[in-house]
């Protein structure tokens, strides 16, 4: 949403300013709302990333504990690597 808006938003600055041509207002209300909501999705979207990463990690275990054994697995037998 952001990067259409933006276009249209600046498209319309620059006829305003470069070759003093009539602004669309419609279109230049219309593009910089969309531009403020894209922002303002995007800064919510971030947050949860950050949040819902917070949570992951706070449901990890601090000490892990591994353990190098043979096992059989559906290939055969091999060297396995747990997790506790």
């Amino acid at each position: 949403m952001d990067f259409p808006s933006g276009y249209k938003l600046g498209d319309q600055l620059g006829k305003y300013f470069f070759s003093r041509n009539e602004v669309n207002q419609e279109v230049f209300a219309i593009s910089g709302v969309v531009g403020l909501i894209s922002i303002l999705l995007n800064v919510k979207g971030v947050s949860d990333i950050k949040n819902s990463t917070k949570l992951y990690n706070s449901g990890i275990r601090d000490r892990r504990e591994g353990k190098i054994g043979f096992q059989s697995t559906e290939n055969g037998m091999g060297l396995v690597f747990s997790f506790y």
